[in-house]
């Protein structure tokens, strides 16, 4: 793609800004180097003493407002020292201000690159044509972000059968409906669990998956680079581009996202959890802390084949997805990897919480070691069992119960997702990352 001199001339400002700003950030950084260092390890130990308070009862939620209450005194003190004398305040705050052009420079041309993108890929390819498509909505997902966007009237307009569900309705029975009324393409506005249902119809009919980001976290439709704030645009998938992606299936569930099991499966497992979802957390974690609650049965095996019996917490992911890089947690690079990505947590401490903290905020190679009782491999397959003969899981957010033990398996690239004429969005990187630099650089040299 061609870059214009605008466009190199906003990335050559775009850079500058980051320079200058770099350099202000060093100078004050030199000022007093080891105040900073401090400052950085009482935010990280104020994050520790909140973890202590959301989960603490008696003595150790004691403990943890008295560990608050000093990292607030300290940083405090620490934040006025830094700024005592008037050069270091000007540096700090140029360097805020130049930061804050460069993050606008990067979403400004973030947004023009895949415009273009978009109008040079439908210039130049044959968009497919489609004689039937329909639109399935879930009015409600998303606090209905879907209808307040108007997106059944714009999808009519464009010759778009729409189907809203009602209370009660069967999301796969109406896809499936929908395909043997002669539906060539099938869309999706919902929630990751109606997702799901809708692309288990698509991949057993072979038919391609339109999907629009109208549900509360959207996370697949992120993760293929839809901006739920823009969730008309997504109908462009409709003349777009063909994407073969990775699916999850557990029993006769397709999944697109996770299978949380341990924890956060009995969190969702609580009658109130959908109207009160912090306390439901709260009192889980509390009572597990404590010792009220034990591990949970969850029989498998790890990567190097050791056999496991309990655990707290165990995630199964489509792909693989970010679990410890701190401004990237939950995210994934590529969803057609062709595997499971299994995360395991066999027992829950502060200790662990506090390490973990320390491999989320700092590089893996600063010597912070993750915790023996944190495991992460990849498979095609997982099985899993439980002492009770049943298990609780969280399926891309939804709770599901089954007998075990119970496969998840990975079906690889055979599902196809229409995403609009310039493909496959990444999510949008932290704009300060080298690879954000490296290609800014790139288009300076108009590459």
């Amino acid at each position: 793609m061609r870059l214009s001199f605008f466009w190199r001339f906003l990335s050559v400002l775009a850079l500058a800004s980051f320079a200058a700003s770099a350099i202000l950030l060093l100078k004050f950084t030199l000022s007093a180097p080891f105040l900073l260092v401090v400052a950085a390890l009482t935010v990280l130990t104020l994050l520790y003493a909140g973890w202590l308070i959301f989960t603490g009862t008696s003595k150790r939620l004691r403990y943890g407002w008295i560990l608050l209450l000093v990292c607030l005194a300290l940083l405090a003190v620490e934040i006025t020292l830094l700024l005592a004398r008037g050069e270091h305040q000007g540096f700090f705050l140029a360097a805020i201000l130049l930061g804050a052009l460069y993050l606008c420079l990067v979403r400004y041309l973030r947004r023009y690159y895949w415009r273009q993108k978009r109008e040079l890929a439908q210039a130049a390819k044959t968009l497919p044509h489609f004689s039937r498509p329909v639109l399935i909505i879930n009015p409600k997902s998303g606090n209905g972000r879907a209808i307040k966007a108007g997106v059944d009237e714009v999808a009519r307009s464009r010759d778009i059968d729409v189907i809203i569900t009602e209370k009660g309705d069967n999301i796969e029975v109406l896809a499936r409906r929908a395909v043997q009324a002669g539906a060539d393409v099938i869309g999706v506005s919902g929630g990751d669990g109606t997702l799901g249902a809708v692309a288990k119809v698509a991949l057993e009919y072979g038919l391609p998956l339109v999907v629009l980001p109208g549900g509360t976290r959207c996370h697949f439709a992120r993760d293929i680079g839809l901006d739920p704030k823009n969730i008309v645009d997504a109908l462009e998938g409709f003349w777009g581009v063909a994407r073969k992606v990775d699916a999850g299936v557990i029993g006769e569930r397709v999944f697109l996202n996770n299978a949380s099991f341990g924890i956060y499966a009995d969190i969702v497992d609580h009658p109130e959890y959908r109207g009160h979802k912090v306390a439901t957390s709260r009192k889980v974690l509390q009572e597990l802390l404590d010792g009220k609650r034990s591990a949970y049965s969850l029989k498998f095996k790890d990567g190097e084949g050791v056999r496991h019996t309990q655990a707290v917490q165990l995630f199964v992911g489509v792909s693989s997805y970010q679990t410890l890089k701190l401004f990237e947690l939950g995210r994934r690079d590529s969803l057609d990897t062709g595997k499971l990505q299994m995360t395991a947590i066999t027992a829950l401490d502060d200790v662990t919480i506090r390490r973990l903290m320390g491999a989320l905020t700092f590089p893996r190679h600063s010597g912070v070691t993750l915790p023996n009782n944190f495991l992460q491999w990849t498979a095609k397959e997982f099985t899993l069992s439980s002492a009770a003969g049943t298990i609780v899981a969280g399926v891309d957010g939804e709770r599901e119960q089954y007998n075990t033990p119970v496969k998840i398996r990975i079906i690889p690239k055979k599902l196809t997702v229409m995403v609009p004429a310039e493909g496959v969005r990444s999510r949008p990187r932290n704009a300060f990352s080298f690879i954000i630099l490296k290609r800014l650089w790139r288009a300076v040299l108009g590459k």
